[in-house]
């Protein structure tokens, strides 16, 4: 939910990035992991009612076995007539979310591991700030895993005031394998993370860790995640966004979360997909952004067509990001429940 002044806009809000690729069927796996997130500590920010959803194509029964990490394995039978609903918890201290007061070591006792014997759709939707913000996670099974991310938040444009806890950007990963080697690189050499987090780590199977910055401590924290380099030497599944942030330069905020899809999965057998297609949702154009964060230097992006006939937007290097105006969607306004549009991007690389 967005809330700007008095208006109220009602959106489940997904950040979608230059890692994040079209395929239909890359979210429909027999295996998932979903690391757990964290949260600014203000009640504006204050998780509410968590749910993992699970679902599938399948008419007949499919066996599904889900594993709360650091608790206990609970057993479901789901079919296309009868997906499930699990209540996770409340607040900011569940099994899906880390409290931002910790998130400077590994953690043993959060997120799940989900397996079926037939393809499932998992994803986790929850309500924060006295109902006033939301958001949706969905699992990309086993399109998820990777050894190469690039991180994507909110880009918090507002002037922020010294207290203000209201917002937080986080990156949080899970190892799917012992001795995992996670390396964190590309922010900003003046950022201040909270707790003081170490931007290296050794994960074992099940652990995540967890990067968090405050927008509110210095500038370069505002968006001095996005872009930033996640390296791993064996493969992890990666969350990442903001709980909560904005896009715009006002006061409105909300959740943006994902988990993304690393370089090994939008660069499979060196045909690198380069062509992205975004969906408007029913807010206003100065929150309705696609974020494309570039791999490589030199990297075009163009609008409503490729290099021959669309658009040349910006030229960007590694780690550095666009923002793209929601003025440049077909919808090119809000309007109310039917707000529609679309946006075709081509980057060069």
């Amino acid at each position: 939910m967005f809330v700007f002044k008095h208006i109220t806009i009602r959106s489940f809000f997904s950040i979608f990035f230059l890692i994040c690729y079209g395929l239909l069927q890359a979210q429909l796996s027999r295996t998932h992991y979903i690391p757990p997130i964290t949260a600014a500590a203000n009640n504006n920010s204050l998780p509410q009612n968590q749910y993992l959803h699970i679902s599938t194509p399948s008419i007949s029964p499919v066996n599904v076995e889900l594993n709360q990490l650091g608790g206990i394995v609970l057993n479901y039978i789901v079919s296309n007539s009868s997906p499930v609903e699990v209540f996770i918890g409340s607040g900011d201290n569940t099994s899906f979310v880390v409290p931002s007061f910790d998130t400077a070591s590994q953690i043993n006792n959060k997120g799940y591991v989900v397996n079926s014997e037939k393809p499932v759709y998992v994803s986790v939707r929850l309500t924060g700030g006295n109902q006033n913000q939301a958001g949706s996670l969905v699992s990309k099974g086993l399109s998820g895993l990777g050894k190469t991310f690039r991180v994507g938040t909110f880009t918090n444009l507002k002037t922020f005031s010294a207290g203000d806890q209201d917002y937080i950007n986080f990156v949080s990963v899970m190892a799917t394998e012992n001795n995992t080697q996670v390396d964190f690189s590309d922010l900003p050499v003046d950022v201040i993370i909270e707790n003081n987090t170490p931007l290296s780590t050794v994960l074992d199977a099940g652990e995540s860790y967890v990067v968090a910055l405050n927008p509110a401590e210095t500038t370069s924290n505002t968006d001095g995640l996005i872009g930033a380099l996640v390296n791993s030497n064996k493969p992890i599944v990666v969350n990442c966004g903001s709980f909560n942030g904005s896009n715009s330069n006002g006061n409105g905020r909300d959740a943006g979360i994902d988990q993304i899809a690393p370089l090994e999965t939008i660069a499979i057998d060196g045909q690198e997909f380069s062509e992205y297609i975004f969906v408007r949702a029913n807010g206003f154009d100065a929150i309705e952004r696609p974020l494309i964060v570039a791999h490589y230097d030199n990297t075009e992006v163009w609008i409503n067509g490729d290099s021959s006939s669309g658009s040349l937007l910006t030229t960007v290097n590694a780690g550095e990001y666009i923002s793209i105006d929601g003025s440049n969607f077909s919808t090119q306004s809000l309007s109310g429940s039917n707000p529609g549009g679309n946006l075709y991007v081509w980057t060069s690389k």
